[in-house]
């Protein structure tokens, strides 16, 4: 069995480990949003300036773009 102590350290830790996890499901969701507007608002300029090129091969360039700048590159 365990003493005092360490049932409240493992509480403790699993809480933050919990805390964590949340956060983390939080930033994805975020993410997913911000990319969605993103694609969303570089699709409506592209179209409305009537640029040659398929909405996919701009999509896959925003996609690279935005990737770049989560990773902290410049491009």
């Amino acid at each position: 069995m365990l003493d005092k102590n360490e049932v409240q350290r493992q509480s403790i830790m699993f809480e933050l480990i919990q805390a964590e996890r949340n956060y983390v499901q939080d930033l994805e969701i975020v993410k997913e949003v911000l990319m969605h507007r993103i694609h969303e608002e570089y699709t409506v300029s592209w179209l409305s300036l009537g640029l040659c090129g398929s909405v996919d091969q701009h999509l896959s360039h925003v996609t690279a773009q935005t990737e770049g700048l989560h990773q902290g590159s410049v491009l």
